[in-house]
């Protein structure tokens, strides 16, 4: 599945004026579809050939915290 318009959609609505649709936005950007866009960004980084470390660094998190998510986001594709 395709996320991207949607996504485009919550960010639109999430720097709009309207408080109610910026929150709901922001809670539905933060919840399953935050994990697909990360997995892909994480994919492009790491088939460029980026090190754990490196994208670690970027993220501010540590080396092992993205191996973690590396395993988590293969084991879910099994």
């Amino acid at each position: 599945m395709d996320y991207s318009d949607e996504l485009l959609v919550l960010i639109k609505y999430m720097l709009g004026t309207n408080p109610r649709s910026a929150l709901q936005a922001y809670a539905r950007f933060f919840g399953p579809e935050s994990k697909w866009l990360e997995e892909r960004v994480l994919n492009v980084a790491i088939h460029s050939g980026w090190s754990d470390a490196d994208i670690g660094e970027l993220l501010g998190v540590t080396r092992q915290a993205v191996q973690k998510r590396r395993h988590q986001y293969e084991s879910t594709r099994k």
